[in-house]
């Protein structure tokens, strides 16, 4: 649908508005019912007197994660591996310094307790940062499974080492070779450069700060040496259309035959394994899958952060990105959503931002009842 249509005439003013606002320079947005494409557009600019185009890469942070998720699901299954494994039985070195019983559902759910990674310097390559996070302490007073607290990165990278040790490929060529290329998201890039891949049809997109009146591109997530590394809970850069045609695959509207787990190990990921925790990082009780962020499951006054707005049914599954992006699925309609600001205004006025957006779709498509 074009940039005019009246029919997300709401949801586009939000944009607008936070443009007026300063919030963010552009953006994009993806709406699809039932795998039918309601609207991709482009808002705004990319850079000032640049306008943003709907094929440019923009970095979707931690909105990316769920790749991860899917890629390890995958490959559990196919080899017949439980996620009550524990992580030392795949990377035997990690098991010390209190962290032996620290198993894969632990890590998907954010219960491992080994936060402190998450302050591991993000320059060193992929061998030095294994090595620093299996050196890592548990957390003081964590019990794995019985304290919830998100995990920025650290568990992140575990999983994608698993990932590697168990398919024997770089973690970067298994996501692309196992899930983006065959779904269709031609433009998702887990890093650049890759001789592999054919040059982009977009623009690599800057990310701005933006909180506080300022327009400043990101010190660290704008540089070369950052786009360069694969990141597996903060890194891909893609048109946020492809994370919505992800998500479109889960829900049963991809590719046949489809390159994901099974129906029923998709529905295990993308429901509660993790229900009712105080998450002691968001600073809320917080329901999760398998890396997917799960609406909480009865309407409330004020939602807890990178939640899906007021009208997301109880099964609605996803992930956001740090003041940035937002993707989900709400299977009690066949909706999936995606969308991506490229500025970050600070968290409060994100999570306004956000919760503006997500409702004004509902509102707009006319599924608030």
């Amino acid at each position: 649908m074009s940039r005019g249509d009246p029919t997300f005439s709401s949801t586009l003013q939000v944009f607008d508005q936070g443009i007026k606002n300063g919030w963010h320079l552009g953006g994009q947005l993806y709406v699809s019912l039932r795998g039918q494409t309601q609207i991709s557009v482009a808002v705004g600019e990319s850079a000032p007197g640049k306008p943003q185009e709907t094929n440019d890469l923009l970095l979707w942070l931690s909105a990316g994660k769920p790749l991860t998720a899917i890629g390890l699901a995958l490959l559990l299954e196919q080899q017949g591996i439980s996620t009550d494994s524990r992580v030392c039985d795949v990377i035997p070195e990690f098991g010390v310094e209190g962290k032996e019983s620290i198993t894969i559902h632990h890590l998907l759910t954010h219960t491992g307790g080994i936060r402190a990674a998450d302050s591991i310097d993000e320059t060193l390559d992929w061998d030095a940062m294994i090595h620093a996070i299996c050196a890592t302490r548990l957390d003081d007073n964590w019990i794995p499974g019985q304290k919830a607290g998100y995990h920025i990165a650290g568990s992140w990278y575990l999983l994608g080492e698993i990932i590697q040790r168990l398919s024997g490929k770089p973690f970067a060529d298994f996501i692309r070779d196992q899930l983006t290329r065959p779904l269709g998201m031609s433009q998702t890039f887990l890093s650049f450069p890759d001789s592999d891949h054919t040059k982009p049809l977009g623009s690599l997109c800057l990310l701005y700060d933006t909180f506080a009146g300022k327009q400043q591109p990101h010190s660290n997530w704008n540089n070369p040496a950052y786009t360069q590394r694969a990141r597996p809970g903060s890194n891909i850069r893609g048109p946020i259309s492809d994370l919505g045609r992800f998500y479109e695959a889960l829900l049963g509207y991809g590719p046949n035959p489809s390159p994901l787990p099974s129906t029923s190990m998709i529905n295990r990921v993308t429901t509660r394994q993790r229900s009712g925790m105080y998450d002691h990082t968001l600073l809320g009780t917080i329901d999760w899958g398998y890396g997917f962020l799960i609406q909480p499951p009865t309407p409330l006054p004020v939602h807890p952060g990178y939640t899906y707005g007021s009208h997301a049914s109880a099964e609605t599954f996803g992930h956001s990105g740090n003041q940035c992006a937002c993707a989900f699925a709400d299977p009690a309609h066949g909706l999936v959503v995606a969308w991506i600001c490229n500025g970050r205004p600070g968290e409060r006025i994100h999570q306004l931002r956000s919760n503006s957006i997500n409702n004004a779709i509902y509102q707009d498509l006319g599924l608030t009842a």
